[in-house]
């Protein structure tokens, strides 16, 4: 007997950073690290997205706020910057500068700019990350002079290493020890910045759950139903509502037509919204293989959250 299964797939894109991301005056959230940045192991880190910055300005803006830009130690701290990028990262298309750049002798190698001369070398170890490849001395007569620095980009599934150029603007990282966070420029400020009594403070939604990716089985899944988790802070608490996109063609091409999903309305009863959970069941791949998005709102604004499809 042949059995028919299906899978979806979820998934996460959209067009920039998320700035509620991590919601302030959240416990969790804390760290040694200044307001703004992340820690991870002995590092702070900062992901700056607004304004995009040329290499040198990119630089320049690191060490003002007592840092320096990305260098890439193990496969450990990849690995957390590219999940970071992946969970935050909206617009795909744009390559993030690290402090990665390309030596004019020996051509071809990459090194950490402006690291102590100990911490410059690229270790071997990280060579897998690439997406590029890095040119040899045969491909000097016609390697573009400014296309020397190493960048974070995706390849439509992971996050890795491109060669790109410098003078372009780009989003890019800053890093600094832990050491020294009390010296680091806070990148913003918190919510409760000013207050005394910070409990009755209002604000506008900010997500501590965004939806993830999710696979449903056919005939091998237990539990006939999907379910996507959305859940956000605020005060009053947000409501919430779940879109269906689809793409749509358009004088400029193809486009998102976001439809609002009421489960009153569905004539087969297969969609429930609980909170801001979006639970399909009996999920079929023609009708439901469809990308999906939360908003959370209240009366002082409303945010989106990653799509998932």
């Amino acid at each position: 007997m042949l059995h028919l299964f299906f899978i979806l797939v979820f998934h996460t894109k959209a067009s920039e950073i998320n700035p509620w991301s991590g919601c302030p005056n959240d416990p969790q959230t804390r760290s040694e690290c200044p307001t703004g940045w992340v820690k991870f192991d002995t590092n702070c880190y900062a992901f700056i997205s607004h304004p995009f910055a040329t290499f040198t300005a990119a630089n320049a803006d690191c060490l003002s706020r007592g840092a320096l830009m990305l260098r890439i130690e193990t496969m450990e701290e990849h690995l957390f910057v590219s999940d970071w990028l992946k969970k935050n990262v909206l617009n795909r298309s744009v390559r993030w500068y690290t402090s990665g750049s390309m030596l004019t002798s020996p051509f071809g190698e990459f090194i950490w700019s402006g690291w102590p001369p100990d911490k410059q070398t690229i270790r071997p170890s990280l060579y897998e990350l690439w997406f590029d490849t890095p040119p040899t001395a045969s491909d000097m007569p016609t390697w573009p002079a400014n296309r020397d620095k190493l960048v974070y980009g995706i390849n439509g599934v992971s996050w890795g290493w491109y060669i790109d150029t410098s003078t372009e603007a780009r989003p890019y990282v800053c890093q600094a020890p832990t050491l020294n966070a009390k010296y680091l420029r806070p990148n913003g400020r918190t919510i409760d910045y000013g207050q005394n009594d910070t409990q009755p403070i209002s604000r506008g939604p900010c997500f501590v759950e965004q939806p993830s990716d999710a696979w449903y089985v056919s005939g091998i899944d237990v539990d006939n139903f999907v379910q996507f988790k959305c859940i956000a802070n605020g005060n009053p608490t947000p409501n919430y509502r779940w879109y269906r996109l689809s793409l749509v063609g358009g004088s400029s091409g193809l486009m998102h037509r976001r439809t609002l999903i009421d489960p009153l309305n569905s004539t087969t009863g297969r969609i429930a919204i609980s909170g801001g959970n979006l639970v399909i069941h009996y999920p079929s791949s023609s009708l439901d293989s469809e990308n999906y998005q939360c908003e959370a709102y209240n009366i002082y604004g409303s945010i989106l959250s990653q799509t998932a499809k």
